[in-house]
């Protein structure tokens, strides 16, 4: 019985994980509010990212005032830079599909464009991460996401492909997941990626 009562206590594992829960359920819910306007999906992400590095010990955090508090503070370089990177990925669709067009799929040519875009989308997985966390300029977020992605290439691939199950696959082959993520997936995501940003980031602080 004490064993128990220790479990449900205020400070047991059952109370941290229920509250643990409701902290990514709000934070999920202030990223999907943030994107709404569409233009505004780059500060949406700096703020899920810079509150998701603070979810190690939930009781001391307010998911709501801070995530707005991120939000504000970084509406515009977020929104830059989340303009720059749609563009940045539109630009890489059409330039792959012309390319294919022009020397086929299977060029070295190809070969190297592949290369090429696999460094630019495990860059991504920095950007908005440091502009949540750092006070930066676009041009050092840039910079250092791309150090970041390039030296650290192990954690880089593990996030991208977290990203891409959670977000993209496990929605599109299992669609009652999509109800999930779309509850709680975005910034499950953000917090699960943020235990290997918070080791990246501190073998440079």
């Amino acid at each position: 019985m004490k064993m128990m009562a220790r479990f449900f206590a205020l400070d047991g594992k059952a109370y941290r994980t229920l509250q643990s829960m409701y902290q990514l359920l709000v934070l999920n819910l202030m990223f999907v509010i943030g994107c709404l306007p569409v233009v505004t999906i780059g500060a949406s992400l700096s703020a899920l990212y810079g509150m998701a590095l603070k979810l190690d010990d939930p009781s001391t955090v307010q998911v709501a005032p801070g995530f707005w508090h991120a939000y504000r503070k970084n509406l515009v370089q977020g929104s830059v830079l989340g303009w720059l990177v749609m563009g940045l990925v539109a630009g890489m669709i059409a330039f792959y599909w012309w390319i294919g067009k022009v020397v086929g799929p299977s060029s070295p040519l190809m070969v190297a464009v592949i290369a090429l875009y696999a460094i630019l989308f495990l860059t991504v997985m920095y950007i908005f991460p440091l502009v949540g966390r750092y006070q930066e300029t676009i041009g050092q977020v840039l910079h250092n996401a791309v150090t970041l992605a390039i030296g650290n290439a192990w954690e880089s691939v593990v996030m991208f492909l977290l990203m891409i199950a959670v977000v993209f696959y496990l929605p599109f082959k299992y669609h009652w997941i999509a109800i999930i993520v779309l509850v709680m997936g975005f910034a499950g995501t953000a917090y699960l990626q943020s235990w290997l940003l918070q080791r990246v980031f501190a073998k440079y602080e």
